[in-house]
């Protein structure tokens, strides 16, 4: 898991493995962190046609 801090990924860390017992803000707040996507697009340095 990566969160915004190592904090954050504790805090993450220990909310998933005890999260039968999540309740409230806590809860909301660790479902919506889990469902976050990331999207990493390479992108060529030199495009082909520059050459």
């Amino acid at each position: 898991m990566i969160a915004w801090s190592p904090e954050e990924e504790e805090t993450l860390r220990a909310n998933v493995a005890d999260a039968a017992n999540l309740r409230g803000n806590e809860r909301r707040k660790t479902v919506r962190l889990i469902n976050q996507v990331a999207f990493v697009v390479p992108l060529p340095c030199k495009l082909p046609e520059a050459d």
